[in-house]
């Protein structure tokens, strides 16, 4: 869905699409992941980064910052971080801001800038100093999976809208 010109009423498609997929792609994130773990529904990890994250690969598919391997290398990354640092900072302020700013650091680093995941690791930090299974079940049972599901969704729904909304691509 590029911002290329156009109508005001495909305009108004456009919109009433993105907020379709956005719908899709949250509603999978909260029941795919607990259903292939066989657990109840979860709405633990619909939190604002998510948010941002579907709207990201959905507005801008192309945009660096939205590439499938940034999102899920960018999530675990910011996850693990900020569920780390509560260990070695006691002040949640000041874990908050170490989290976030390694977060970044390690994010470029890896060449995987996604800057939801900012609010990943902030998210983390606020959850405290958990034990390490659940850290660990955290950044893999949660924070891997949804952003897996995220990104196989907003994939698929990008395929699907292509051929409506890229000039290039209609018959």
């Amino acid at each position: 869905m590029s911002a290329a010109p156009s109508s005001a009423s495909h305009d108004g498609v456009r919109l009433y699409w993105l907020a379709a997929a956005l719908f899709l792609n949250i509603a999978a994130v909260g029941y795919l992941p607990p259903l292939l773990l066989d657990r109840p529904p979860d709405a633990s990890l619909l939190v604002a980064p998510m948010g941002a994250s579907a709207l990201l690969m959905l507005v801008a598919p192309g945009s660096r910052y939205a590439q499938p391997w940034t999102v899920m290398i960018a999530n675990t990354v910011a996850a693990a971080i900020g569920l780390a640092v509560p260990h070695l900072i006691a002040s949640p302020v000041f874990a908050s801001a170490t989290a976030l700013a390694l977060a970044v650091a390690a994010m470029g680093m890896l060449r995987t800038i996604h800057p939801p995941s900012g609010g990943l690791a902030l998210l983390a930090v606020s959850l405290g100093a958990q034990p390490w299974p659940a850290s660990l079940a955290f950044v893999v049972d949660k924070v891997m999976l949804s952003s897996a599901v995220l990104v196989g969704v907003s994939i698929g729904l990008n395929r699907l809208a292509r051929p409506f909304f890229d000039p290039a691509r209609r018959p």
